[in-house]
């Protein structure tokens, strides 16, 4: 809860909305301590994302499996297990035209650069909402879920070959990743550093 007293300078004590740090503005509205608390912030739409698309479910799913079954990383299409061993957190829309799947690795069976790191395995939309806002909502419910994030962040891997898009990872980059590289096949690697999370939002539980 925000807290404010005023000091000698006239400034107001208060404590940011964002990482709960104190700091002190002349602003009666400020909510925030720091431009990059501030994009969080917006990227909040003011502290709440838009209404929750998510739902929480599970890699034993037959509907998302279908759904994923058209997506290009699936190598076994129509086997029941659509996601990798391991910690997985697994998000689907309300009428199944969009999924996600968080995979929490261990770092010491990683092999690429930023082992540890949690990633998008698989993401597709076919449904009306905007890819960016089911992006950052994703991140925002794993972030409930798994709680402390690893310093690597997220990450996501795009095979441009694959796809349509001239810009690989293009709805990734509107939802402010970054493009940092590539995989030793030639994949293109996204990140999203814990300082640009969003803030944890819960996902619907049905």
């Amino acid at each position: 809860m925000r807290t404010s007293a005023l000091e000698s300078d006239g400034k107001i004590k208060r404590k940011c909305k964002v990482c709960a740090a104190i700091f002190y503005s002349h602003r009666m509205d400020a909510q925030t301590c720091s431009a990059r608390c501030r994009q969080r912030w917006h990227r909040n739409a003011g502290g709440k994302l838009e209404l929750m698309h998510w739902h929480l479910s599970d890699r034993t799913d037959q509907r998302i499996r279908v759904l994923a079954d058209r997506h290009y990383y699936r190598k076994s299409i129509g086997h029941p297990q659509f996601t990798p061993p391991g910690k997985c957190v697994v998000f689907r829309t309300a009428n199944y035209d969009a999924f996600w799947v968080t995979n929490a690795p261990f770092a010491q069976y990683i092999r690429h650069p930023w082992a540890g790191a949690w990633t998008c395995i698989a993401f597709r939309n076919e449904g009306s909402s905007l890819s960016s806002t089911l992006i950052t909502q994703a991140v925002a419910a794993s972030l409930f879920i798994l709680k402390t994030p690893p310093a690597v962040g997220f990450i996501t891997f795009v095979n441009a070959a694959r796809i349509e898009s001239p810009n690989p990872g293009y709805c990734f980059k509107r939802a402010g990743w970054e493009h940092i590289g590539f995989t030793k096949g030639d994949l293109h690697v996204l990140q999203l550093l814990p300082e640009m999370f969003p803030i944890p939002t819960t996902p619907i539980i049905d």
